[in-house]
């Protein structure tokens, strides 16, 4: 029964892939990315019922000595770069759609976690003075995201998993990814959003999807030409990256607090 199943199991995946195959490459990209990001706002709800747990906080003393930072968001919220660099540098097919399964993977590990082992930030300064515009985006990202859902860190995990998967299409790039999630990591803990513990524990789950997903791949005899895309084109993250903190900033001068409405 064991072989049968583990057989239609292999059966639907081929089928899967055959289907995947009869797509154009941006099609299937824009698919596997849709689909990994649908995934990701499982986020929303897991994070709310985390709220109602009884929580772990394990704090050391580097966390409570390390200092609110607020400059540190504009740092923090560059993960909407670092997360999708692996879209615009990996070019092989067959090479993105474990990038893609790796993603789930470590989505779906966090989300256990998250309930299994819950984990709340408790030194999130909510009486902070909000006296410019990064006060008021950390003070945002407060309101936004609940003190609950912290170990893994997602935007950790997120940054180091992107900085493996670059690594494996372009040397270069992933080189730019780790500088990149190095930053991320410590701007989670500048801006008071996770524990030392959250970002360790990010690194060890985006390490252990890379080695079972990505690492085996190797390219086929019939891949030809380079496995990245050209190297500008990950630099067109920065467009959208600006437009979501120009957004911002004129929401702030517009006197948009929503944690003090009703």
């Amino acid at each position: 029964m064991r072989r049968v199943a583990t057989s239609q199991r292999a059966g639907l995946l081929s089928a899967a892939v055959v289907r995947l195959e009869r797509l154009p490459s941006w099609a299937e990209r824009s698919l596997l990315l849709a689909v990994v990001t649908g995934f990701y706002l499982l986020y929303i709800p897991i994070n709310r019922y985390s709220t109602q747990l009884e929580a772990y906080h394990p704090e050391t003393f580097i966390d409570r000595a390390i200092p609110s930072t607020p400059g540190w968001m504009y740092v923090y919220a560059a993960v909407f770069i670092t997360g999708f660099m692996p879209v615009l540098v990996v070019r092989p097919r067959s090479l993105f759609r474990r990038v893609a399964a790796a993603y789930a993977l470590v989505q779906a590990v966090a989300f256990a976690c998250f309930m299994l082992v819950p984990v709340h930030m408790q030194h999130r300064p909510l009486d902070m003075a909000v006296v410019d515009f990064p006060s008021w985006g950390q003070r945002l990202a407060y309101y936004l995201d609940t003190q609950a859902a912290c170990l893994p860190s997602i935007h950790v995990t997120l940054a180091v998993l992107a900085a493996l998967c670059t690594w494996k299409a372009d040397r270069l790039a992933g080189a730019v990814g780790f500088v990149l999630a190095v930053l991320v990591a410590t701007s989670t803990l500048m801006v008071k959003q996770h524990y030392l513990a959250d970002v360790v524990a990010a690194a060890v789950v985006a390490g252990g999807a890379w080695v079972l997903v990505v690492m085996p791949w190797k390219p086929s005899r019939e891949q030809r030409g380079p496995l990245h895309f050209p190297r500008w084109m990950p630099s067109l993250l920065l467009v959208p990256y600006g437009a979501v903190v120009l957004g911002l900033y004129l929401l702030y001068l517009a006197g948009w607090w929503p944690w003090l409405e009703g």
